[in-house]
């Protein structure tokens, strides 16, 4: 683990300082600029919906002693992403995670990245941080290639590098029936953001931030041609 941990060190430490330095670039980070991002994004007249799913949600952050601003961008950062928009989001933090450099702060590729999608995950990645770990069973579903399903040998530590969404409870939604592979974590570190989803009604969604890392335990078929994988999420603690 410790020598598979290496690979994966540089994307998980740095990925917080990096986003953070490519916020401070451009103009103070608040909840207008958020909104701004969002709206150039949402093509379809959602914005009205994750602001109601925002308002209801932002007296949670505001209990833990953050400004009204910051409490408001970070409920409406969450249900902006449950709402069309995590596939966007997603390939933002792979972007982030794949052009860091091992040896130096900046980088070109970096530099040249949408300052609203920069924002957006800002504050996603801040809101999630005040929302407590979730320890228990999860399932994720997902349509992996059969070359893809060769990473996935018991023993094998992985990396998510995006948001990897799961659901607490394991009846799969109806949308998510025609995939190959069904993962069976138990999180350690995921965060359940039903209250502040748009799709609470639809689903109870338990969320891992971009470098989550995983140890396959055992894998196996099931019915519907699918193949379930047991996985321990895992946390590495510096000392």
């Amino acid at each position: 683990l410790a020598e598979k941990r290496t690979e994966y060190a540089v994307f998980e430490d740095n990925f917080g300082p990096t986003l953070e330095a490519l916020v401070k670039r451009g103009k103070e980070p608040s909840f207008a600029s958020l909104y701004d991002a969002c709206s150039k994004y949402d093509k379809d007249g959602y914005m009205q919906m994750h602001l109601a799913t925002s308002q209801k949600s932002q007296r949670y952050f505001l209990d833990k002693g953050v400004s009204s601003d910051e409490a408001q961008a970070c409920a409406f950062a969450i249900a902006f992403y449950t709402g069309s928009y995590s596939e966007t989001v997603n390939q933002n933090a792979a972007f982030v995670s794949k052009n860091q450099n091992r040896n130096t702060s900046t980088n070109v590729e970096i530099s040249k990245m949408d300052d609203r999608a920069v924002v957006i995950m800002y504050y996603l990645i801040k809101g999630l941080s005040y929302v407590n770990f979730y320890w228990g069973i999860v399932t994720r579903c997902v349509q992996l290639k059969t070359e893809e399903l060769e990473d996935y040998q018991p023993g094998a530590l992985i990396t998510w590098l995006q948001f990897s969404s799961s659901n607490r409870t394991s009846k799969t939604a109806e949308w998510f029936n025609d995939r190959n592979t069904i993962f069976i974590i138990y999180s350690l570190t995921g965060r359940s953001i039903q209250q502040f989803s748009n799709c609470a009604e639809d689903e109870d969604e338990i969320l891992f931030l971009p470098h989550s890392s995983f140890m396959v335990c055992r894998s196996g078929s099931g019915e519907r041609k699918s193949v379930y994988f047991y996985s321990w999420n895992l946390v590495f603690v510096k000392m």
